[in-house]
């Protein structure tokens, strides 16, 4: 634990995961035990408790590509999906059955940029709104899934865990 995070509720933790520094924010109700193991979890993949995606949802809430979230990200749609940290293609398949081709075509010059550049061409986008409800569907059809491959990756034997601890590793991850 390095220190308490401006949300209430949320700690910022540190670690190393094969060999590289990993810091975040994971909810403090993940620390908790869990006793709620599958039998066999380790057949069923991944474990991501509705308690831990909706505590992602509630800590990234909404972002408008307008509003540049700032520091080293890039142009952020919706619950936290930063296309400065996609590739083209990954960009026009999550958002292209959400916005108009007009809009994917401008947004994907945005594609790949991050920091100041990001925050420079923020203002080009204050007509594109994104719902509740496209956020919500990219995140579970398209971001859930690379958080599930991400969290495999960085914890090899994280299966092996009971379930709230491996919703906890993937929200440290996500972050």
């Amino acid at each position: 634990r390095v220190a308490d995070s401006p949300k209430a509720g949320w700690m910022e933790v540190k670690t190393i995961v094969h060999g590289q520094p990993l810091r975040g924010f994971v909810h403090s109700g993940f620390l908790a035990l869990d006793v709620n193991m599958p039998p066999d979890s380790t057949s069923i993949g991944l474990q991501i408790p509705e308690v831990a995606l909706q505590m992602i949802l509630d800590f990234e809430g909404m972002d408008q590509p307008s509003k540049w979230p700032g520091s080293s990200s890039g142009i952020s749609l919706g619950r936290g999906y930063d296309i400065g940290y996609c590739s083209q293609d990954e960009f026009e398949t999550d958002w292209g059955p959400h916005l108009t081709s007009d809009q994917v075509k401008r947004l994907a010059k945005a594609v790949g940029k991050r920091g100041a550049a990001a925050r420079n061409i923020a203002g080009n986008y204050q007509d594109i709104r994104i719902t509740q409800a496209m956020a919500d569907e990219v995140f579970r059809r398209s971001t859930v899934p690379k958080i599930r491959r991400m969290t495999m990756s960085a914890f090899p034997g994280i299966l092996l865990l009971p379930t709230n601890t491996q919703g906890a590793l993937a929200s440290l991850v996500y972050n």
